[in-house]
């Protein structure tokens, strides 16, 4: 069927639809409100307020101290409590910024900085508070000294330990912070009142109320700080001496809980004597009377502050352990065990500390790690008490995950480092606990404690498990090794005797394998030296005890030390000192003819090298300096006080100890304690008389063996072409020098005076005097040999003063004559007042031999006539000699103490005043411009001598 056509719509009713409404007619229901009009004005409006704090800019800040930001410190201190917190935190850093640049700032407004920035730690946002610690970390506490921070501290305290309580956890924590701030910078002004409550708010701090249970990170900052009190007071036990009383926090104190304010100004000390008492005298807590309690001693009282603080201590390495317990142990909780053993350590050395400080027989200062107490005393006491009120605690939590083993994977160093951290706390806690229980070998934790330790000093950090190997790191070992080589002297003492050798061997590997200029070398010579010499820090007061110690350890300790004297060379001399100090008291205590001050002197040839060394390069000789020379003068002193102890001495030591008395670079001061000390050791028989006159002898005659193999021996012609070179330095260097020489000489000579009859003295030395002084040695030589016989001819039987033995009778007036002609050659040709004085100090001892004998004085004007006579020798050098021998002669007419010599030999100037003449005359016979300067000079001579003679002899003296 075929579809039809499309059917059209109506018309009408698209018409209809397409008609608009200018009015729609609104229909309104009962009840309800009419809409508003549309032409209504709105009355309603929105209005925010623009806060900028700080805006001064129209303020004249010139002259007046600001930060950065233009801003003064009374506006920074008003923002600190403004309601933003941002602006609280840029107020804090503001203040940081001003007093960086105005440090006077803080000095004068003190007071009122603290009272306006303490009540920010009690702040509700934690960017302001960590701001706050920051600020006065680096810009206020350093910077307070502590007179002006005395005042302030009750004001800080009560911020702090309101912080330490408040209800927010996060200010709790954020409160140790600023605690261990304070312990940094002001604890001896904060223990002594507020150290009691302190501990209380870390037992709360740490119980079930605290925050046991939550985050590990919160609980390494509360154990951190906490560890930092401990010590802090700790400190402050051990810096008193014995018997001293301050107000300060007691253990065994028992705290007034009944009337105390929360946060007091004032510490709730108990009343009475605030000394380092340890225990309580009345225990309130187990209603025992103070009779009961006194009758019971002290092992009937309690430590009431230490034991809760013990307890929760405990409480929270039993919640933490699980966690490191397993094959990849958790390193925060890790940190936290290690951190809680080393708390637990600070609590026992203090009680420790508080009853040795009880005791006025007792030194704290040097007191060591595990000094057994005398049995029956106070200190006994004090440990058979703490073994009982914490051992077993302590056991029960530590011993259950304790040695930690190898892991049988490896593992981060942070973890690996903690679980050796843990085993050496764990150690160091059983310690405290280890005199009293070896007598009684009752206790199994011993074996373990003592195997630890043993295998840590053989470096075996972390023992062997079931799946790895021993651990061992060398860096980990030195860190750790310091702290247990503190407890060998102590171990030594109280340990079973299987267990001796074992920590002594080990002791002996850390000693040999540490690095000798490390400060681990520092402390096994310490404890090396206690081991030694027990008692010996006991600041006189306790007899040194017998060693326990085996021969063969003693020798092999003993032996390292002259090497390590001479690894350390001078670089650090602390070291060198301790050294040198243990070997002194060695010497000290060691008893004569004992096995100890036999190895003491076989020392000897091994300390050679250390004071010098000469070696052997074909027919020369070469000096090498050891470390003793370039040492401080106390290291010095040291080395040469030991010297007293050796009970004998080789020929070799001797020329050494020669060769550096007579080095420029030693102190003089050390080389005359050098030759007193050998004196000394002479006097009781250590040195045979020939070894040390050979010493003496050699000190006389300045023979130095030189750097470069060259023997230092100066001929008169060398002195003369030396003396050319005129100046002021060379010669106030010459002027050291001949002080130098003669402070040695005349020691030499008390110590010559000092050995008996100066006669027999010159026979033994006149053999070497001669050989001396014919190889044409120094001035000051042959100085020094005149006064030595001028010292030891003092007494003479025959007529004449001076004695001189049969090698030196023909010898030694023309010493003398060359002697008095070089000094005056030497003052001609560099004069001045510096060579003056050393001429006139050098001719003082031949002119008082001269003074003592006419006989001498007649064979030296003898020797200068014949050097006037030498009238064919036209050489400058004789020239010169002939006018010094004239100026000598005219020199000894006019010395007054020479009058009673001189007026025997009338005949012999006569002789002299002719052969002067006759060379005059010669003089002027020859052409030169060089002879008749010297004519010109020997003519003046001749003219005053002549006038000296008549002087002294009379006018009939004239020569025609």
């Amino acid at each position: 069927m075929a579809p039809g056509p499309p059917k059209r719509g109506n018309p009408k009713a698209k018409s209809k639809k397409a008609l608009s409404v200018d009015f729609k007619k609104v229909k309104t229901k009962v009840g309800r409100k009419l809409p508003p009009a549309k032409n209504t004005t709105k009355i309603e409006f929105q209005a925010r307020g623009i806060v900028v704090p700080g805006q001064s800019v129209a303020q004249d800040k010139s002259g007046l101290a600001v930060n950065q930001r233009k801003q003064t410190l009374k506006e920074l201190l008003a923002q600190t409590t403004h309601y933003s917190e941002r602006t609280r935190k840029d107020a804090l850093m503001g203040l940081r910024d001003l007093f960086g640049r105005h440090q006077k700032e803080l000095v004068m407004h003190a007071v009122v900085v603290i009272e306006k920035l303490f009540p920010r730690v009690t702040d509700t946002d934690k960017n302001v508070r960590q701001a706050l610690v920051v600020l006065l970390r680096t810009s206020i506490l350093p910077h307070l000294p502590q007179a002006m921070m005395k005042p302030l501290i009750p004001v800080i305290m009560a911020h702090v330990c309101s912080a330490m309580t408040h209800l927010v956890i996060d200010i709790r924590v954020t409160a140790c912070s600023f605690l261990e701030l304070l312990m940094q910078h002001c604890s001896n002004l904060i223990l002594p009142f507020f150290s009691g409550q302190i501990v209380q708010h870390y037992v709360s701090l740490l119980g079930k109320g605290g925050i046991a249970g939550q985050a590990g990170t919160r609980l390494v900052n509360v154990l951190g700080s906490l560890e930092q009190f401990l010590s802090a007071l700790k400190r402050n036990t051990v810096s008193l001496p014995s018997g001293a009383s301050c107000a300060t926090h007691t253990w065994g104190a028992q705290l007034n809980t009944n009337h105390q304010a929360l946060h007091a100004y004032k510490s709730a000390l108990p009343q009475g004597n605030h000394t380092f008492g340890l225990f309580a005298q009345e225990n309130q807590r187990h209603h025992v009377s103070k009779q009961e309690t006194s009758s019971k001693g002290v092992l009937g009282q309690v430590p009431y502050a230490a034991t809760p603080l013990v307890a929760v201590l405990l409480d929270c390495w039993a919640e933490w352990c699980p966690l490191v317990k397993g094959p990849n142990p958790d390193a925060t909780s890790l940190e936290s065990l290690v951190i809680i053993t080393r708390c637990l350590c600070h609590i026992f050395q203090t009680i420790t500390s508080e009853a040795a400080s009880n005791s006025s027989s007792k030194d704290l200062s040097s007191t060591t790690p595990l000094s057994v107490p005398d049995h029956g005393s106070e200190e006994w006491e004090t440990h058979l008490c703490m073994q009982q009120q914490f051992l077993p605690a302590l056991c029960r939590h530590l011993l259950g995950s304790f040695p930690c083993t190898a892991p049988a994977v490896r593992l981060t160093p942070k973890v690996e480092e903690g679980l050796v951290a843990l085993n050496m706390g764990v150690c160091e806690v059983l310690l405290q606990f280890f005199p009293t229980s070896f007598l009684e070998m009752k206790d199994t934790f011993v074996n373990v404690v003592l195997q630890c330790i043993a295998d840590a000093l053989h470096g075996t950090m972390l023992p062997a498990s079931e799946y790895a190997s021993g651990f061992s790191d060398p860096k980990l070992a030195e860190l750790h090794s310091k702290y247990l080589v503190q407890y060998i002297p102590g171990l030594v003492t109280c340990v079973p005797s299987a267990w001796v050798s074992p920590l002594l061997e080990a002791f002996t590997h850390v000693f040999k394998s540490c690095n000798s200029r490390s400060n681990l070398k520092l402390v096994c010579l310490s404890s090396m030296s206690e081991v030694l010499l027990p008692g010996r820090n006991s600041g006189g007061k306790r007899k040194l005890q017998q060693t326990l110690v085996p021969v063969e350890y003693q020798s092999q300790w003993l032996e390292s030390l002259p090497k390590l004297l001479w690894e350390l060379k001078s670089s650090h001399p602390n070291i060198s000192q301790a050294v040198l100090e243990m070997l002194l008291h060695l010497g000290r205590s060691s008893p004569d003819g004992s096995p100890l001050a036999e190895r003491y002197t076989g020392l000897q040839q091994a300390m050679v090298p250390f004071f010098c060394t000469f070696l052997k390069q074909r027919d020369e000789s070469r000096c090498l300096y050891g470390p003793f020379i370039n040492l401080p003068k106390p290291c010095q002193e040291l080395a040469t006080d030991l010297l007293f102890y050796y009970t004998s001495f080789s020929p070799l030591f001797l020329k050494v100890l020669a060769q550096c008395c007579l080095c420029p670079e030693l102190d003089v001061s050390v080389a005359v304690r050098i030759v007193e000390v050998l004196q000394q050791a002479f006097c009781k028989g250590a040195v045979e008389l020939s070894e040390h006159l050979s010493f003496l002898l050699t000190l006389l005659m300045g023979r130095l063996t030189s750097q470069t193999g060259r023997t230092r021996k100066k001929p008169q012609a060398e002195t003369e072409a030396g003396a050319t070179g005129s100046g002021e330095r060379q010669a106030d260097s010459r002027l050291e020098i001949q002080k130098r020489h003669n402070v040695l000489v005349g020691v030499v000579c008390a110590c010559l005076a000092q050995l008996g009859d100066g006669h027999v003295l010159l026979q033994l030395m006149g053999p070497s005097i001669r050989l001396e002084l014919e190889e044409q040695t120094h001035l000051d030589v042959v100085q020094g040999l005149f006064r030595v016989v001028a010292v030891l001819s003092h007494k003479d039987q025959d007529s004449d003063g001076v004695f001189l033995p049969e090698p030196l009778k023909d010898l030694f007036p023309k010493t003398a004559a060359d002697f008095l002609i070089s000094v005056a050659l030497m003052h001609d040709i560099n004069g001045g007042p510096g060579n003056l004085l050393l001429c006139s100090s050098a001719k003082r001892p031949c002119m008082m031999l001269m003074t003592k004998s006419p006989k001498f004085t007649r064979a030296v004007l003898k020797f200068l006539q014949g050097v006037l006579l030498k009238v064919n020798s036209p050489s400058l050098k004789f020239q010169k000699e002939r006018v010094a021998a004239a100026q000598v002669i005219l020199e000894m007419l006019k010395t007054e103490k020479l009058d009673r010599c001189l007026s025997s030999a009338k005949d012999l100037f006569k002789a002299i005043l002719e052969s002067l003449e006759q060379l005059v005359l010669k003089v002027f016979e020859v052409d030169g411009g060089i002879h008749s300067s010297e004519g010109r000079d020997l003519k003046r001579l001749h003219e005053q001598l002549l006038t000296a003679t008549n002087a002294q002899f009379g006018s009939e003296f004239a020569v025609s």
